[in-house]
């Protein structure tokens, strides 16, 4: 790391037993490790999408950690329903704090939807076809930063009528419900109190038992519970710097549960950022000791998707094993 330090332009290392603090320190001498623990003051809202507009990569990843806080049933069927259960739910927040900003800010649904179907305009003509409406928004972010008045131009193209249109149709609608959050601060965020709370006030149907049961199973994990605040509140881990040092050490071994919990949501919590750094600065995404992420469920979901996705982003993902059979 030390000899390939001076390539990148930003560090992420998660690990036990602070082995990098003086390397960090070497790297920035401002870097602190941000220590994970229960019951401290740090918070990383896992349904903060973090200045980007919500996706179904970030999606995903909101609902498969509220799985791993409720645990994994005997029964592959229940593990499924309540996956589809926590999804729903997910899914119903997000559209209540659309409906929300929206009738607070009237006057922002104009603007988003004309940025939306320009967007969508960009995607289709300037990009491929495998690209998603979060690779158009990242790409026209920083299309926009190199040649301001050309993009100017592109967003004033569409003609009212247009936009009109394309913010009525479905997917259109959709696209400008998503890029709603991009303009989210940290404090408008939903976050996993409302999660809990829905599902407790809004259990009804034939899985209505179903969900006041995950109501109960998640409230430990909300800011009065056992776990303090890490995952319900706002969210205040400074990422800025070139390197972020996460320490999961002083979290004890009989809290496994919060120490897998915590890898999942620092993995997904700074992919976002590394997201959105320009993509012609290099990043390097570090997990050391893997073998005990990939224990966690979905952890060797985010490991793969990390090698899957992160590349096109321009980041060098590295794991480190002590066990070569694994």
């Amino acid at each position: 790391l030390t000899q390939t330090e001076p390539f990148y332009h930003y560090t992420m290392i998660v690990e036990e037993g602070e082995s990098y603090t003086t390397y960090a320190k070497t790297v920035d001498p401002k870097a602190e490790p941000i220590i994970v623990q229960a019951n401290g003051k740090l918070t990383m809202n896992y349904l903060d999408t973090r200045g980007l507009p919500l996706s179904g990569l970030h999606l995903s990843a909101a609902a498969a950690l509220p799985m791993l806080m409720v645990g994994q049933s005997s029964d592959e069927d229940r593990n499924k329903l309540r996956q589809a259960l926590l999804a729903n739910a997910i899914g119903r927040l997000y559209e209540d704090f659309a409906r929300w900003y929206f009738n607070q800010h009237p006057e922002q649904r104009a603007t988003l939807a004309r940025r939306a179907c320009a967007l969508d305009a960009y995607r289709r003509e300037r990009m491929g076809p495998q690209a998603t409406e979060l690779d158009s928004f990242l790409e026209f972010a920083e299309f926009e930063l190199g040649h301001t008045d050309e993009a100017a131009s592109f967003l004033a193209r569409p003609d009212e009528s247009e936009v009109i249109r394309f913010a009525k149709e479905g997917a259109g609608a959709q696209q400008v419900r998503d890029l709603i959050f991009s303009h989210f601060t940290p404090a408008e965020q939903p976050q996993h109190g409302h999660l809990q709370e829905l599902l407790s006030a809004e259990a009804a149907g034939p899985h209505a038992e179903e969900m006041r049961y995950l109501a109960t199973l998640l409230e430990p994990w909300s800011a009065g519970g056992s776990y303090g605040e890490l995952f319900d509140g706002v969210s205040n881990v400074n990422l800025t710097g070139k390197i972020a040092h996460f320490e999961l050490g002083y979290i004890p071994e009989s809290a496994e549960e919060l120490k897998a919990a915590a890898a999942f949501l620092i993995a997904n919590y700074t992919r976002s950022h590394m997201m959105r750094l320009p993509r012609a600065l290099r990043k390097r995404n570090i997990f050391e000791e893997v073998s005990r992420f990939s224990l966690v469920p979905s952890g060797k979901k985010v490991l793969r998707e990390s090698y899957q996705q992160l590349r096109k982003y321009n980041v060098w993902n590295v794991a480190t094993v002590q066990n070569y059979e694994q």
